[in-house]
Parts: C-alpha cells; sequence; structure tokens
C-alpha cells in the first residue's frame, strides 16, 4: 500500500524574471509567469541612482505567462521591475 499523508504543504515561488522583453512601435512589453490569485506589482524608474520607484499597475495573476503592455513616452531611459505586494 503506497499511501503518503501530507501536512503543512507549501510551494514556494521562485525569483520573479521579466520574460522576453521587447520594443513594439510605441510600446515595452515583456512577460512573466504567474501564480493564480497573485497580485503582481509593475514599478519603473528613470534613473537608477535612486530609489524613486513608481507604481505602474498591478496584475493579478492566473497561473499562465502574462503579458504587460508599457505605452512609451519621450523619455531617454526607463527601467522597469516587477514585484509582489
Amino acid at each position: 500500500d503506497n499511501t503518503f499523508v501530507v501536512d503543512n504543504f507549501s510551494v514556494v515561488a521562485g525569483p520573479l524574471a521579466l520574460l522576453h522583453p521587447v520594443c513594439v512601435g510605441t510600446n515595452f512589453m515583456f512577460s512573466f509567469q504567474t501564480a493564480t490569485s497573485t497580485n503582481y506589482t509593475v514599478e519603473f524608474n528613470n534613473d537608477l541612482r535612486t530609489t524613486n520607484w513608481q507604481f505602474l499597475k498591478t496584475i493579478t495573476g492566473d497561473g499562465s505567462l502574462m503579458q504587460c503592455v508599457v505605452p512609451m513616452t519621450n523619455q531617454a531611459q526607463c527601467f522597469f521591475r516587477l514585484r509582489q505586494p
């Protein structure tokens, strides 16, 4: 008899990663793997010498690879990060 009892089971997600970053026209796009019902915050910063990360949007995961599309303006550079609140 191969019976197993699992108690106090948890899954730890790996690090968040921006996948397949690309500029298409006036949009910057990237994908990331999500977990079901987990919220992800997309933030941006124009200068990495500062800690001035600004909120862009919240995306709720559904367990799939999600795509984020960010319209770009006439700024010289912009950095993005993804985090879980």
